[in-house]
C-alpha cells in the first residue's frame, strides 16, 4: 500500500511571518510589505508542489539549502518586477547613487511601475 504525505491546512499569519523572517534574515529579500493574501496564496501552492508537509520542513530548506531558495523566490514571485527584489541593486544605490542625488536642492525621480 502506496503511503500517502500528510496534506496540511493553510499557514497562518504566524507562520508566514516565519518564512518571511527566514528569507530576510537568511537572503536579505524583505516581503513584508507585500500583499499577505497572495503571498499566504502562492506559498500555500509551493508547499503543496513541492510536497512540504510542515513550513518548518520549509524554513530549514530556505537556510541551509541555497538553490532551494532560488527555486523558492521564483515560485513566489512575480517575476515582471524583479529589480524590486534585487537585494544588490538597493544597496548599490544606498551606496553610489543616493548620496550623489542628496548633494542637489532638489531632484525629480519617474519610473513606471
Amino acid at each position: 500500500m502506496a503511503s500517502l504525505k500528510m496534506i496540511r491546512a493553510d499557514i497562518n499569519k504566524e507562520e508566514l511571518g516565519d518564512i518571511l523572517n527566514v528569507v530576510k534574515n537568511y537572503h536579505g529579500y524583505d516581503f513584508f510589505d507585500y500583499s499577505k493574501a497572495s503571498l499566504t496564496r502562492r506559498v500555500n501552492k509551493f508547499l503543496e508542489d513541492n510536497q512540504l508537509g510542515t513550513v518548518y520542513e520549509l524554513k530549514n530548506k530556505l537556510i541551509n539549502e541555497p538553490n532551494y531558495f532560488h527555486h523558492f523566490l521564483q515560485t513566489i514571485t512575480v517575476n515582471v518586477t524583479e529589480i524590486f527584489r534585487d537585494a544588490n541593486f538597493y544597496k548599490s544605490m544606498r551606496e553610489h547613487v543616493i548620496p550623489i542625488l542628496a548633494s542637489y536642492p532638489k531632484f525629480n525621480i519617474w519610473h513606471a511601475g
